[in-house]
């Protein structure tokens, strides 16, 4: 009998046949390999500030409201472009900018707060992100893995299909979670998803 570490990642559930072709260039073609797939790093969401306090040029995560959310714009390159505006408890405004983007209209719900991961810069004297990854509050992962290989991956969370390929491979659950250092997790206990829209 083959060995389950080698089941076909396209065989675990919410797998097509896309995103296996990006598990591959990762190099986890299948469940074994998936649950040998560590984080390169980690980003600390844990601790989100305020617009006007957070560092510029730094990542960091902030919590602001959003105000509002314009519509796609296309720039002469064809670049599409899409602006928000969000405020903090305070009132200060942070803007948000996002390219090639259409999904964020639906994403994004004026009167939402949310935590927005990336880095502030200035622009004319205004304080903005581009591209954040962000979540609603709640949702929201305290850490937040980071993938080698992050740009095929880029803002997308990779721990349920860790999961299902850890519940396909029951019998040895246990070493592979003490290989990891942690305890196993129970069937059916699924963690929120890491937002981000944007990775």
């Amino acid at each position: 009998m083959p060995s389950l570490f080698a089941k076909p990642i396209t065989e675990l559930k919410g797998v097509g046949t896309k995103r296996a072709e990006l598990f591959k260039k990762l190099g986890a073609p299948t469940a074994g390999a998936l649950l040998r797939l560590y984080p390169r790093a980690y980003e600390d969401w844990s601790n989100p500030c305020a617009a006007a306090e957070a560092p510029l040029d730094t990542p960091c995560t902030v919590r602001a409201t959003v105000e509002t959310v314009g519509g796609a714009v296309f720039a002469r390159s064809g670049v599409m472009l899409i602006k928000a505006r969000a405020a903090d408890l305070s009132g200060n405004v942070l803007d948000l900018v996002f390219f090639n983007n259409p999904y964020i209209p639906r994403l994004l719900t004026a009167g939402q707060t949310y935590l927005f991961h990336g880095k502030v810069t200035r622009n004319r004297g205004q304080r903005q992100m581009v591209s954040p990854l962000f979540a609603e509050i709640g949702k929201a992962p305290g850490l937040r893995p980071i993938r080698r290989g992050a740009g095929a991956f880029a803002g997308r969370d990779t721990r349920p299909d860790s999961r299902s390929a850890a519940h396909g491979i029951r019998p040895l659950r246990a070493t592979v979670c003490a290989r990891k250092h942690s305890p196993p997790a129970g069937p059916g206990k699924h963690g929120g998803r890491a937002a981000a829209a944007g990775l």
